[in-house]
Order: structure tokens, then C-alpha cells, then sequence
């Protein structure tokens, strides 16, 4: 399949998920009848909206972005595919348009919602769609600097693609059918970048502002609010966080990626910026994820649907207890733990598929080129998938949030509170240690290669250190760990969680698989502490994902084609390897810290659902090892995808079957004939 097939599939299946998640929530919204909830539907029905505008000009549009040699062009592959210029340009502009307006029009939430709630105000309909129109109009400022960037001055450039661009990128006519340049030595860039950095620090900074504002006010008047508004407040805390980070996520790191493919044009990552562009099909289905995942109401109609109304499995741990009558409305009980360790049953059983997938590969695919490098590879996939078993079978990591306490829901609650909680959340952290230092050590690794002083890495002494290494990092964020939990009793963290977040007393109370710190003072150091260390090791790889870039600048001209092709090969797996983490790891551990700072509220099912995702990283770290290494790649398509084509050639009716050989030979026939002719 070619690369351009492949892009347009993307935009399809991202499409139909993204058009019936959206219209899943429509749905939802118009058949809501919780009064409390009533007047917040308008900014859930407005983020769906956008996203079904974009899902319109991406499906009609079909945009690729593609940079080579330091130039970026942009195809329409969609229904205006060669049309007449330049409409085939404003089409992809207005693209560009619905992309940051689902950027831009997050803020208008957040101040519908500050305004309602803390000014008291109603929102006219004069004052809703005025700001909707603002944000709009913000969003054109880039596409206005891009019409005049890729069509106007970039325009005469169009040609080049032809040129530079391989098969890949071509139509069925053998045409690639470019519509704009973007030159990366023009002083135009600069200006692009800069809106696009001023949509996106003006949105987010409203979006803070009013977020502090109604986080303050809850904080102030909580008492005076009914449970029900309580609940619905903090859902929309957590959803409308949700919605802010997706596209952050989804926008800025492909624009990210294609701004480093520009700045250093000797790399040629002309498929990898098609990939990084994928992503922005994705930002629909994003949006209407977050909704359907954090609304309370939204998702107990989604899983009563599922479920036909019957409530989740059979507890592991006896049932036998009683349930206290004082106890607080939306007590978690066991049954909860039950039903969350059975939803990390799918993420175990994709993280061993993955990951056994990837280990086959790189232990038998691996070419001779790559030398020992297969060994530190192991070692990036191996380490991550022992952190993400350990979270979703061993221990099933439950937390308490936003008292910042953990519950064991995995086969460790068995142990008690010591063996089963309080050691596992400790091993949790050489686990995270491992992952991390092995994905640290890939880089080191590339960079010594290319420099040629790789020697030590192959050496005896590098078997010692590792493990050293790994084992030791983690022992600030343990001592800390160790100094909240010395000084208090059990009872006393029963007693901080009824005060504090009663809606897991249940499980304090009636069971010892728990653990929180009583001390706010001491959870904010351990806290410091773990963001400090993961920090330092994410700078420190991204300062070596720099220095590997400039080096492969450097020494080029002294390389074969294809030992240059091998090393940017290499390098962009791991550069791709580093922003799994950045997604899958970095950004919910800070979620999750940011929760405990800010303490929301009943956040408890958004805590889980970003454990969930934190023990996905391996399954994402594995595929993207296997999807960005060549041999590993074929290795897939030898192993499941042919014989899955034998499968459906078998499958498929004989008489097809009879056609296409008819075709065959039709086609030979006249071939031989022409050869006939021309002797």
C-alpha cells in the first residue's frame, strides 16, 4: 500500500470513529435530563460542533503535509484534488482553519462556565456566539499567514515536488499534485510560528485563569453546593481538562516534529512528517472521548447500555461485609476495585501481545548492520513491559484521588496492607526507574555509535552498571515515599480520608490494602521529588535526541547511503520511542499531581482512567519500535499480514478467483503482442 492510500485510509477510519463518538454525544446531550447538568450542555454541545466541522474538511479536504530537504508541501488528495488554483490551496487552508479553531474555541467553555458559575451571569446568545466568533477569527489569522506563505510566495516552488517526491506521494495518474510550498529559509515561517504560538499561549492562559477562578470558588462555597452540583463541578473540571490537553497533545507535537524535519533539513524525514500529520486526524476523537469518559451521567448510560443494566463481576475479596448506613453518597466498595482490575485485564493482554511481538522481532529480524544495538533495544521494550504488568496484574495500582493515597485492586491486595500496598507502590518506582533509564541509554547508545567511541557500551562493565544504575536512580523518590508514611497509624488515615475524601472511607475502613499520606506538607515534598527526577531524565534524553541530530548533520559526507539510512532509521524510532512516554507516561503523572495540588473533587474515575492509559505505554512503546525499524516491519507483514491475505484469497468465491486470472492472462496476452510489435 502505498503511503498516500495509507494516509487517506487514516482520515477515513478516524473520521467514521470521530462521527459517531461525536454523534454519540449529541445524542447523549439531547436526551439529557439532569437539571444540575442542564445549563453546562451548551459547552459539551459546542465542543462536539467543532469537531464534527473538522471531521467535514478533513474527509472532504484529505490534507498531507510532507517535508523533505527542508521544504514543506501540501497536497489536497480530497474532492478538490486537481481543481483549478487556488482553490485547491484555500482548501487546505480552511483545513488548517478548523484545526486551530478546535484550539481556540476551548477557551469559550471555560468562560461560559466562570461567568455562570462565579459572576452569576446568564450568557446571551449575543455574547455566546460573539466570543465563538472571535475564536474563529483568531483560528484565520493562520490560515490568512498560510495563503500567503504556501500559495503566494511558495506558489512558484509547487513544481519541485514532482521532482523530490517519490511513488509514494503519487496519484493513480502518477501525479503528486502539490498545491503549496513552505520554504524553510523564508523570513515567512517565523511569522507563522509566531501566530500559531500566540493561539495557542492566549487560549490556554484564559483557560487557566477561568479554571483557577472556579476552582477557587468551589474551594470557597463547596458547603453551600448540593451533592449533585458537587459531582457535576468536578466532572467538568476533569472533562474540560480533558478537552484542553488533547489538542495541545495532538497539535503541538506534530507541529513540533515538522518544525525540527524543517530546521534540519539533511535528516529527510519525508514519511515520518506524513505520520506525525496523521495524528491530527485524530483530534475529533479526542474531544469526544474525554466527554464520554468523565461525565458521570454520560458514562453510567453508555455502560448500563453494554451491560443491559447488570453491575460488574463477582469481587475477588469475600462480600460478606456490611455497609454502613452513614455511609457517604458514591462510597467506592470493592466491587469497584473488582470492576477497574477487570478493565486493566485488556490493557495485560494488549501489553503481552505487543511487546511478545516485538520481542520476536528484534531477537530474530534483526539485521547484522545493527551489530549489539539489538540488545539495548530489548532492553527499551523489555523494561516498560515490566512496569505495565507490574501496574495491571501484580499490583492493579487504585488511586485515591485527590487525597493522593493508592489502593492495591490487583492479585497483591491479598498480602495486606504492608506486602500488598505499601512495598508494591515502592517496587512500582524501580519499575518506572527501569523504563526510563532504558529508553535513556538508547540514546546514549546512538550517540556513541555515530561518534564511533561505542567500545564501553559493549564492554563488561556496562552489564554491572545498568542494573546499578536503575536500581539507585529511584532512591530519592523512595525516601521521600518513606518519610510521609513513618509517624501515623492506620487509624489515622482512616480518619484523614473521612475528612478529607469520604468517598473512600469504605475501603480504608473495612480493608488494609490502602495507603495516604496524612500530611499535606509531606506529600508535596514526595511529589517534588518524583517530578524533579522524571524531569532530569526526560531533559537529559532530549538533550542527546539534539545532539544525535547534529552529529548525523555533521558526519554524513563520511557515511554510505546506507549506513546513514540505518542511522536516521534508528534515530527516529527512538525519537518516536521518547514521545510515547511524553503521552503516555509524562503528561498523566502530571495530571494526576496536578489533581492532588488543586485537590478536585470526586476525581476518581478520571485518576483510573489515566492509570489505564500510563499502563498502555509499553503496548505504544513496542508498536512504535516494530512500525519505524524497517526489517521489523516486514517481519509483521510476513507474519500476520500475508497469511492473513492467504486467509481471505481462500475465503474469497471462485469465480472472482477465475476473473482475475482471466485479467492475468488477458494482460500477459497483450504484453507478449506489443513485445511481437516492436521486434
Amino acid at each position: 500500500m502505498k503511503l498516500r492510500e495509507l494516509y487517506g485510509l487514516n482520515d477515513e477510519i478516524a473520521c467514521v470513529v470521530g462521527l459517531f463518538l461525536n454523534l454519540t454525544v449529541i445524542l447523549l446531550i439531547a436526551r439529557s435530563t439532569n437539571k444540575n447538568m442542564k445549563q453546562y450542555n451548551i459547552i459539551l454541545l459546542q465542543s462536539s460542533v467543532v469537531d464534527l466541522m473538522l471531521i467535514i474538511t478533513t474527509i472532504t479536504v484529505r490534507p498531507m503535509v510532507i517535508i523533505t530537504k527542508g521544504t514543506e508541501y501540501i497536497i489536497s488528495d480530497g474532492i478538490f484534488h486537481n481543481k483549478s488554483q487556488p482553490v485547491e490551496c484555500l482548501s487546505i487552508l480552511v483545513w488548517q482553519v478548523n484545526v486551530f479553531f478546535s484550539m481556540s474555541a476551548i477557551p469559550v467553555a471555560y468562560i461560559f462556565r466562570y461567568r455562570v458559575l462565579c459572576c452569576k451571569k446568564k450568557i446571551t446568545k449575543f455574547f455566546y456566539f460573539s466570543s465563538i466568533t472571535i475564536a474563529f477569527l483568531s483560528a484565520s489569522t493562520f490560515g490568512i499567514f498560510g495563503f500567503w506563505l504556501y500559495y503566494v510566495v511558495g506558489g512558484d516552488s509547487v513544481g519541485n515536488a514532482e521532482k523530490v517526491l517519490s511513488d509514494d506521494f503519487r496519484d493513480e495518474f502518477g501525479r503528486v499534485g502539490a498545491v503549496g510550498t513552505l520554504l524553510g529559509k523564508s523570513i515567512g515561517i517565523y511569522f507563522l510560528a509566531a501566530d500559531a504560538g500566540a493561539i495557542t499561549i492566549i487560549s490556554y492562559a484564559i483557560c487557566i485563569y477561568c479554571n483557577m477562578k472556579v476552582i477557587y470558588y468551589l474551594k470557597k462555597n463547596n458547603v453551600h453546593l448540593c451533592k449533585g452540583m458537587q459531582t457535576i463541578q468536578s466532572e467538568l473540571t476533569i472533562t474540560l481538562t480533558a478537552q484542553a490537553v488533547a489538542p495541545l497533545v495532538l497539535i503541538l507535537l506534530p507541529l513540533t516534529f515538522q518544525i525540527m524535519c524543517i530546521y534540519f533539513p539533511d535528516l529527510d524525514m519525508d514519511k515520518e512528517s506524513v505520520y506525525s500529520t496523521m495524528i491530527l486526524s485524530w483530534i475529533p476523537t479526542g474531544n469526544a472521548i474525554s466527554v464520554l469518559l468523565f461525565v458521570g451521567t454520560f458514562r453510567r448510560k453508555i455502560l448500563k447500555f453494554f451491560t443491559c443494566g447488570k453491575r460488574g463481576i463477582a469481587p475477588l475479596i469475600s462480600s460478606s461485609y456490611k455497609i454502613d448506613k452513614n455511609m457517604p453518597v458514591g462510597n467506592y466498595t470493592v466491587e469497584d476495585l473488582d470492576s477497574y482490575f477487570a478493565r486493566l485485564h485488556i490493557n495485560t493482554v494488549w501489553t503481552l501481545v505487543t511487546n511478545i511481538m516485538a520481542i520476536y522481532l528484534i531477537l530474530n529480524r534483526t539485521t547484522k548492520e545493527m551489530g549489539r544495538y539489538k540488545y539495548y533495544l530489548l532492553l527499551t521494550v523489555v523494561m516498560p513491559m515490566i512496569m505495565d504488568l507490574h501496574i495491571s496484574v501484580i499490583y492493579g495500582l487504585f488511586m485515591t484521588m485527590p487525597a493522593g493515597g493508592h489502593c492495591a485492586a490487583g492479585f497483591s491486595r491479598h498480602f495486606g496492607q504492608y506486602f500488598g500496598t505499601i512495598v508494591q507502590y515502592a517496587i512500582m518506582h524501580e519499575t518506572v526507574s527501569w523504563a526510563g533509564m532504558s529508553l535513556l541509554l538508547g540514546f546514549l547508545y546512538r550517540f556513541y555509535s555515530i561518534k564511533g567511541e561505542i567500545g564501553f557500551f559493549h564492554s563488561k562493565k556496562i552489564a554491572l552498571m545498568i542494573p546499578t544504575i536503575m536500581i539507585i536512580y529511584p532512591i530519592p523518590s523512595l525516601a521521600a515515599l518513606y518519610y510521609g508514611d513513618v509517624g501515623h497509624s492506620y487509624e489515622e488515615q482512616v480518619i484523614y480520608i473521612l475528612q478529607n475524601v469520604p468517598e473512600y472511607y469504605f475501603l480504608y475502613k473495612e480493608f488494609k490494602i490502602c495507603n495516604v499520606f496524612t500530611e499535606i506538607k509531606k506529600s508535596y515534598i514526595y511529589e517534588a521529588v518524583c517530578i524533579t527526577q522524571i524531569s532530569i531524565v526526560y531533559v537529559a534524553g532530549v538533550t542527546y535526541v539534539l545532539k544525535v541530530v547534529r552529529l548525523l548533520k555533521k558526519v554524513r559526507p563520511n557515511l554510505t547511503a546506507a549506513t546513514y539510512a540505518l542511522q536516521r532509521q534508528l534515530f527516529v524510532a527512538l525519537l518516536f520511542q521518547a514521545l510515547v512516554p511524553l503521552i503516555f507516561f509524562v503528561i498523566p503523572i502530571l495530571l494526576l499531581m496536578s489533581v492532588i495540588l488543586l485537590n478536585l473533587s470526586y476525581s476518581g474515575a478520571y485518576s483510573q482512567y489515566a492509570i489505564q492509559i500510563l499502563s498502555l505505554y509499553s503496548s505504544a512503546n513496542a508498536m512504535m519500535v516494530v512500525v519505524m525499524i524497517k526489517p521489523y516491519r516486514r517481519g509483521l507483514h510476513d507474519i500476520v499480514i500475508k497469511p492473513f491475505a492467504r486467509v481471505l484469497t481462500k475465503i474469497m468465491p471462485q469465480e472472482q478467483n477465475v476473473v482475475i486470472a482471466v485479467q492475468e492472462s488477458t494482460n500477459v496476452a497483450s504484453i507478449t503482442n506489443i513485445g511481437l510489435i516492436r521486434t
